[in-house]
């Protein structure tokens, strides 16, 4: 299909409200040809989950959609605010374009910005969508990142990478290794021709291990949005002092950042405590960055238990940045002392616990929903509680 049809496709797909997906092509009432039904309704879809990502370009009637799978490994328009929010200058590149959402937020941050994409549909949707959006500082390259890097000569503020963790097949890979273009066989070369290079992973990576293979890490950033992991980045270049990992979790009503180094972690003081009458629960990011101890120290908060992650205070904190509770039981997790919760609308977490969430709402005939909790967990003397609160909103 050339882009005139895709272009004509997507005009038809703005106009469809289609309540079963399967009935529409089952019926098929404008009687399309199947190639095209299939290339309207891909674009269908596209915009439904464009929407959801970056909604002003969905108000463009101009914007063309590319293949599910493009939008799928796309970021938001918000997360890619979020990760180039410190970084901007002459010129950067884009080694892995997709479809387009992370290079257009560097377009309007930098001088002029190239970028790489080697499949010429994409390459072609990704230009007319830029026009529409009047982005002119751009150069397309239908190039793979590694040729990129053997031709030209240029020097760069920031180069930014999101290595296809799909190369050749659906299932998501994880490692370094396994991710194309391979960072691990490019980290020199690339860092010969830029101050800095930004590089995304998925948030299933495991921290340590990519540490432990890549050379000059100079800072770490995770992005949850609402509690939801989104985008784990490594930050290459020149290294200074201790490195900074910021852990940020954006909220409809406020964005929490939190930053902290692994040496100050591992330095960190612990204090333990039973609940007292605040709970807290760190966002998803500061979880997965590991930073247990740090969190104690800086708040002043007590640590439930050592593998559990819950802290506890008397006097509120409101500042924290995750999930706040107020205390209003801590009970012994057996079947006579939770009888009176059947049955009633509360959520359940379990952590550093035998039983999962949804085995224990089974057990106990709980229900989801409100804002009270029952917590399952392990205190500093190994023993299981549950911690009945309520949960505090700003």
């Amino acid at each position: 299909m050339g882009m005139e049809e895709r272009i004509a496709a997507n005009a038809e797909a703005r106009k469809l409200q289609i309540s079963s997906l399967p009935d529409f092509i089952l019926k098929n009432p404008k009687n399309w040809p199947k190639d095209y039904l299939n290339l309207v309704l891909e674009q269908y879809q596209f915009l439904q989950k464009l929407g959801l990502k970056v909604p002003d370009w969905v108000k463009n009637s101009a914007i063309v959609g590319a293949s599910i799978r493009n939008i799928e490994q796309s970021s938001s328009a918000q997360t890619a605010k979020t990760k180039f929010a410190h970084f901007s200058g002459k010129r950067a590149l884009d080694l892995t374009g997709g479809f387009g959402i992370d290079s257009a937020q560097l377009a309007r941050q930098f001088e002029l910005l190239d970028y790489c994409e080697p499949h010429e549909d994409l390459n072609e949707i990704v230009q007319h969508n830029f026009e529409a959006l009047h982005l002119h500082n751009v150069r397309f390259h239908k190039l793979r990142a590694e040729d990129f890097l053997d031709q030209t000569e240029n020097k760069y503020d920031l180069i930014f990478l999101d290595p296809d963790r799909r190369p050749n097949t659906d299932k998501k890979m994880v490692s370094i290794e396994d991710c194309v273009p391979n960072l691990l066989e490019i980290e020199e070369q690339l860092l010969r021709i830029a101050n800095t290079v930004l590089v995304k992973y998925s948030p299933m990576l495991d921290i340590t291990f990519a540490l432990q293979k890549l050379k000059r890490v100079s800072a770490i950033k995770l992005i949850a949005v609402k509690n939801e992991m989104k985008e784990l980045l490594f930050q290459l270049g020149e290294i200074s002092g201790a490195m900074e990992i910021e852990c940020v979790n954006i909220e409809n009503d406020e964005t929490q950042r939190f930053c902290f180094s692994l040496e100050h972690e591992k330095s960190a003081q612990v204090t333990f405590s039973a609940p007292l009458k605040y709970l807290y629960e760190p966002n998803v990011a500061l979880l997965k960055a590991g930073a247990f101890r740090t969190v104690s120290a800086e708040f002043g908060l007590g640590k439930i238990a050592l593998n559990s992650h819950f802290y506890t205070s008397d006097s509120f904190l409101g500042h924290f940045p995750g999930r706040k509770f107020e205390i209003l039981a801590v009970l012994s997790p057996q079947q006579k002392q939770l009888k009176s919760f059947k049955n009633r609308a509360l959520n359940v977490i379990a952590r550093n616990y035998p039983l999962k969430a949804e085995t224990l709402k089974k057990k106990f005939g709980l229900k989801d929903g409100g804002d009270e909790y029952l917590i399952f967990t392990e205190n500093a003397e190994r023993r299981k509680i549950a911690v009945h609160a309520k949960r505090i909103f700003n």
